[in-house]
């Protein structure tokens, strides 16, 4: 009975897509992730929606994720910055410009490395969380040297 009801258990998980940790966003080219800096009827924005979900993933060194930032409503510029293991460009966008793709890239080859992207302007500032699965480093023979 147990083993049957672990085994229909982990089918259910498997054909759900699920995972056992916290939830995660597979970053593929096709998925785009919006961060809004807009407030309603056209006044100044004082905080920042998004359709971040909780742990934005790239799968390999080099991996890419594409987010979207909408600066309308802004009254200062927003800086781009990332924690270490991974790049952000641009590092700048013009407040009230059109909605920007920002491109985030895992440039660490750690096992897992675990970081932030961070959009500031002004005194406002909303963070996505960042989680990089490294490409494993090409083993070199040093016994021919």
């Amino acid at each position: 009975m147990k083993k049957l009801f672990l085994r229909s258990a982990l089918f259910i998980l498997m054909m759900s897509g699920g995972c056992l940790g916290s939830p995660m966003w597979a970053a593929h080219p096709a998925d785009v992730i919006t961060v809004r800096f807009a407030a309603p009827s056209g006044a100044p924005a004082r905080s920042a929606t998004s359709t971040v979900p909780d742990i934005v993933t790239l799968d390999g060194t080099g991996a890419t994720a594409t987010i979207l930032v909408e600066t309308k409503g802004l009254e200062q510029d927003v800086r781009l910055t990332t924690t270490t293991g991974f790049s952000v460009t641009p590092a700048l966008i013009k407040a009230g410009a059109e909605p920007t793709q920002v491109t985030v890239k895992n440039v660490s080859s750690r096992n897992l490395q675990e970081g932030k992207l961070i959009l500031r302007s002004g005194d406002m500032r909303t963070y996505v969380s960042l989680k990089g699965i490294g490409t494993p480093l090409t083993v070199k023979d040093i016994s021919a040297n």
